[in-house]
């Protein structure tokens, strides 16, 4: 049997598991090339060694042992480049994919920290806030909180639908055209990567700011008195400060309107 190696010694030298090795053979993707009808103990050739390469190689690209039959051709030469070049595209889509992943922490945590420069603040005041996109869906005016709850989750299924990565931070828009008044749900989204009429831009610029709880919603033109003397359709996003909570009742909420875009 010298030429044959034996399960605990093709475990050792791949630092592979037998009971993995048993598994590779139940599916029927690495058969031992000798099995003693006496004892029932396996061995393998040193030319399966580097099948068992191609498995682990499977396994690293995320391509499953099923499909590895698909890499045999009719003489049953196995393809490696092809193996090779389906993992890449596997690999590139994972990587775009934590991409993506990051861009939505880096928002989330832009916003925390914004948030936390202006926490507790009390009257008017004014900041500035970078360029936002958003995606929206028409509401009525006040929500309740499971209304409100029912919007951002039909939000989240739309941005998915789309291919678009929304994050935590969301709201409402209230826009406001001479006495008529139109109002938004949101959630905010990292910057899409293809154009789409489904994404809404909110400038960056300084924003004339006030923080009050959902419960205690003030009266917007009254709050933002000297905005709406100067122009007549203005625009309120009233914005969550904190992303670290749903509960609509009880979050505080930024409301926020454009002084100078830049």
């Amino acid at each position: 049997m010298k030429k044959y190696l034996t399960i605990g010694q093709v475990s050792q030298i791949k630092n592979v598991g037998i009971k993995s090795l048993r598994y590779y053979e139940k599916i029927g993707v690495l058969i031992p090339a000798y099995i003693n009808p006496e004892t029932n103990y396996r061995y393998y050739s040193l030319d399966q060694l580097m099948v068992l390469d191609t498995i682990l190689l499977c396994i690293e690209l995320g391509i499953p042992l099923k499909n590895m039959n698909n890499y045999t051709n009719a003489a049953g030469e196995f393809q490696i480049k092809l193996l090779l070049e389906d993992g890449k595209a596997i690999a590139s889509r994972k990587i775009k994919s934590l991409e993506q992943g990051l861009s939505r922490i880096e928002l989330n945590l832009n916003h925390i920290n914004e948030s936390a420069a202006y926490q507790n603040q009390t009257g008017l005041y004014s900041r500035h806030i970078p360029k936002r996109y958003i995606i929206s869906t028409p509401s009525q005016y006040k929500l309740s909180a499971i209304e409100y709850q029912s919007k951002l989750s039909g939000l989240f299924s739309s941005a998915q639908e789309q291919n678009i990565y929304a994050t935590f931070p969301h709201g409402t828009i209230e826009d406001y055209r001479g006495h008529q008044v139109t109002t938004y749900t949101f959630l905010e989204t990292v910057a899409p990567e293809f154009d789409t009429d489904f994404i809404r831009i909110i400038p960056a610029g300084d924003y004339l700011c006030f923080q009050a709880k959902v419960a205690t919603y003030p009266n917007i033109p009254l709050l933002f008195k000297t905005v709406f003397d100067s122009r007549p359709d203005v625009s309120v996003i009233i914005s969550s400060k904190s992303v670290t909570t749903f509960s609509y009742d009880h979050m505080f909420m930024e409301f926020q309107t454009l002084l100078t875009a830049s």
